[in-house]
């Protein structure tokens, strides 16, 4: 930064071999400074065996929600609502972070004499601001506020991003599996599924439109089943292209960079199964749940799949695991991995009363993995940062229970 007159500026002249250097001034005039702050913000170089190490040791998932049912424990609840408000502004504004450190990367690469784009180095500014005050928790501006200021104050000037999307990603699959027992045909069982997901993925919708009123939605649904994309949408009104939305899973995972991933309750079973047949899918939420570009919510079978052990599908024998070829019975899946994703804790939703005495017996199997126990009522906030997991109640029965890692 340079003061001059009480005016501060910002003059970043080149950048070479991962190396910023900025314009310093002093009594003794103006000199060329290498900047470390700014070679680490704008550099080229990067360590591998960090890099490296980092997948080794799977973090956390950076922020998530997990429960047993979205309309008795995510509808009626506030503070979990708050968190999913809070989470998703988080990434969108990060999303803005990235895109303006590019367009300051570029303009100092292509054109070195003239500097970087000042309109970009405020607005990067007001985003960097924007960014410490809601991971800390700090200042009076509430983050839907903060969204509105940055949406009015830059925003509609901005010709690269006339407005902010919200990218949301909806699986399914486990709610797609056949049921064996079914007097309904395989085709009309598909058709109903995909109707109830349908319906379902409009109530999350609709969710997301009220927590983030200014924002656009372009959603799609995943099958991980075979891969495909189906239901692509776009909410406010406005007409997407086709180009807008991803072609294959692959796509919506990796280039299209959702901000909301949501996987749906269901078979257990078949969604591990459909998750694992296809190399990369895994790949691609693990690499989703630990980056700090969105947010993860599970539901019932969603939340089981990213906990320590998948045995907890077996515990109330509701779900089939004769849809899975191979893994025909509940002894063929004891000790099968989840995804890890919340340290050594597993999860069991739907819990009530009437399970105390199974839990209890069956706890000790899953050593040292401990179960999280939710009712439909309860929701399990995830915060990687921390290391934290935290039981919220529904309105009717708020209260927070903080769990260690």
């Amino acid at each position: 930064m340079i003061k001059l007159a009480s005016l501060t500026l910002f003059v970043l002249v080149t950048i070479q071999r991962g190396q910023a250097f900025c314009l310093v001034a002093s009594s003794q005039g103006l000199f060329l400074r290498q900047s470390t702050k700014l070679s680490a913000r704008f550099g080229v170089s990067h360590d591998a065996d960090d890099t490296n190490a980092d997948k080794e040791s799977r973090p956390w998932m950076a922020q998530g929600l997990l429960l047993s049912s979205f309309s008795d424990g995510l509808r009626p609840n506030p503070t979990a609502q708050a968190f999913v408000q809070q989470g998703l502004i988080l990434a969108l504004l990060t999303q803005e972070q990235h895109r303006l450190e590019q367009r300051i990367k570029d303009t100092v690469k292509f054109s070195p004499c003239a500097g970087p784009d000042m309109s970009a180095v405020e607005q990067l500014e007001f985003v960097d601001d924007a960014l410490e005050q809601l991971q800390q928790n700090k200042g009076a501006t509430s983050p839907l506020d903060l969204l509105r200021q940055y949406q009015k104050d830059y925003i509609s000037n901005d010709n690269e991003s006339s407005s902010l999307i919200l990218r949301f990603v909806y699986i399914p699959t486990a709610m797609y599996a056949l049921r064996l027992d079914s007097t309904n045909s395989p085709g009309k069982q598909r058709q109903r599924a995909r109707a109830d997901g349908k319906s379902r993925r409009n109530d999350i919708v609709n969710l997301l439109q009220e927590l983030l009123p200014s924002i656009d939605i372009h959603v799609v649904t995943i099958d991980w089943d075979d891969g495909s994309i189906k239901q692509p949408q776009a909410t406010g009104g406005i007409h997407a292209a086709a180009s807008a939305f991803p072609q294959t899973a692959h796509d919506a995972m990796r280039t299209w960079q959702p901000h909301l991933v949501y996987v749906q309750g269901g078979n257990t079973f078949w969604l591990h199964h459909c998750l694992h047949k296809t190399i990369g899918y895994k790949q691609d939420l693990l690499d989703f749940c630990t980056s700090k570009s969105g947010m993860y919510i599970g539901s019932s079978a969603g939340a089981i799949l990213v906990g320590a052990r998948m045995e907890t599908a077996c515990w109330k024998g509701w779900d089939d695991p004769r849809v899975v070829l191979g893994m025909e019975s509940y002894e063929d899946w004891k000790g099968t991995p989840g995804l890890s994703l919340v340290g050594q804790y597993s999860f069991f939703p739907h819990m009530d009363d009437q399970w105390n005495e199974l839990v209890n017996d069956k706890s000790a199997s899953l050593a040292p993995s401990t179960p999280i126990c939710l009712r439909d009522s309860e929701v399990c906030q995830v915060t990687g940062a921390t290391k934290s997991a935290t039981i919220l109640c529904s309105a009717k029965d708020i209260h927070a229970i903080a769990l260690n890692s």
